[in-house]
């Protein structure tokens, strides 16, 4: 590997992950939101059926995190990236045909988008998008984790923001069916070449985590406390034996129970206010685009304080935004929401990763996460349906907003008592 015009190489992997994860996420986590009233429309599913879809997928990745997660760390992020890419991409052009394959396999539209959706859209993503680009990115930095995966997790939104109002055009223009093939066309037309890009880690290729010339302390080799200074390597065995693995595996599972939820049900939430399809969109675009604010801001402050402690406040504001968002009634209202709410869900997602990584090192991180993906899993399956079952049996929100901000208050409680682990705790 040759050094690009001397520019450390991490910084062209988190380029390369960033561009994958900001397709990825605007053309299947977001993009899902704005096929959900579409699909209704047309189909006539509930919207308890068709969350499901995505509570599915969620358990489908579940499943897979602890294979992924060993897979990645064995093979690397690339390959991993080369193989899952190419299925979103024949999963949304399958979903753009969709009532032509549900015909010709006699089966109902519903089944067939949910095979669709879950088997190739998101299995493709599991296999190849979140774990891969988020190991390469950790592995690649350590003292500048926090801002790195900042940076990372902001594509997203910058991503989301872009893209977005895109598929929403060509949805209201053209058809679902249409933006679904362009989703797919994307992914792989720009996903593909970004991922040849990533290499595993630094030190096969000459390299030290963030360009360093000396390597870290380890905590094998250091009496030093700072996860700043010190590089705590865990093995998965070792990992599962701590307090922090549970409390975090706990804790995360809360957060994606809320936030899926909510990116999934905002534009219907917008539009029972009477906002129109656009408008909801747009709604979904700035939640995208204010999450940057977040992510690189607390990260870069999770890299120079607690990053537990700046956890804990997202948290707060976050509890405090879904409140508000219960008995919102004007358009000031949804304003504040989102300038209250979004930052806070960009800042969690960087911070999650960063924590993850300060607390358990580079050595299994992948295998690490997919070992936490079944208990997460349990948040991304119920918080989606649970919102659609509370539509359904209330015609309204409301219920579902509460519910949510209270399980963010008992998230705040687990991460009260986290705290870090020790890799000679385990040996003693």
């Amino acid at each position: 590997m040759t050094r690009l015009n001397r520019i450390f190489y991490g910084w062209w992997i988190l380029g390369a992950c960033s561009v994958v994860a900001s397709i990825v996420s605007a053309t299947q986590s977001y993009g899902f939101s704005l096929f959900f009233v579409p699909l209704i429309a047309e189909f006539g599913w509930s919207r308890a059926a068709l969350s499901g879809v995505m509570s599915l997928a969620r358990l489908e990745g579940g499943f897979l995190g602890p294979i992924e997660g060993i897979l990645v760390d064995r093979f690397g992020p690339r390959r991993m990236m080369l193989i899952g890419i190419p299925i979103i991409g024949v999963g949304f052009f399958c979903m753009s045909q969709l009532s032509e394959i549900a015909a010709a396999l006699s089966i109902d539209t519903l089944l067939a988008f949910y095979g669709i959706w879950v088997l190739l859209i998101a299995g493709g993503t599991a296999i190849g998008t979140s774990t891969p680009a988020q190991t390469a990115v950790a592995n690649w930095f350590v003292r500048r984790r926090g801002l790195a995966l900042g940076l990372y997790s902001s594509s997203i939104g910058v991503g989301a923001a872009s893209l977005v109002p895109f598929l929403a055009h060509i949805i209201e223009t053209d058809g679902w069916r249409v933006a679904a093939l362009v989703a797919g066309v994307t992914a792989v037309g720009i996903g593909i070449p970004a991922a040849l890009l990533v290499r595993h880690r630094p030190e096969d290729h000459g390299y030290l985590p963030d360009g360093d010339t000396q390597p870290l302390a380890t905590a094998a080799t250091s009496s030093l406390e700072s996860t700043r200074t010190v590089e705590h390597n865990f093995t998965m065995r070792q990992a599962l034996a701590t307090q922090a693995f549970w409390v975090l595996a706990f804790a995360f599972g809360f957060r994606v129970m809320v936030t899926s939820a909510v990116i999934i049900h905002l534009p219907a939430l917008l539009q029972d206010m009477g906002f129109g399809a656009v408008e909801a969109a747009s709604a979904v675009s700035a939640v995208a685009a204010l999450s940057v604010a977040g992510r690189l801001g607390l990260g870069w402050l999770g890299d120079r304080g607690d990053k537990r402690s700046v956890y804990i406040g997202a948290l707060a504001a976050m509890a405090g935004a879904l409140l508000l968002l219960a008995f919102a009634a004007e358009a000031w209202h949804i304003v504040a929401f989102l300038v209250l709410y979004s930052p806070a869900y960009g800042g969690l997602a960087s911070l999650q990763l960063a924590l993850r990584g300060d607390y358990f090192g580079r050595r299994a991180f992948a295998t690490i996460a997919g070992a936490m993906g079944p208990i997460t899993t349990v948040g991304t399956i119920t918080g989606p349906l649970l919102a659609g079952l509370a539509f359904d049996l209330s015609g309204s929100y409301r219920i579902a907003m509460l519910f949510f901000a209270a399980a963010t208050a008992v998230n705040i409680m687990l991460m009260a008592v986290l705290r870090q682990p020790h890799i000679a705790d385990q040996q003693a």
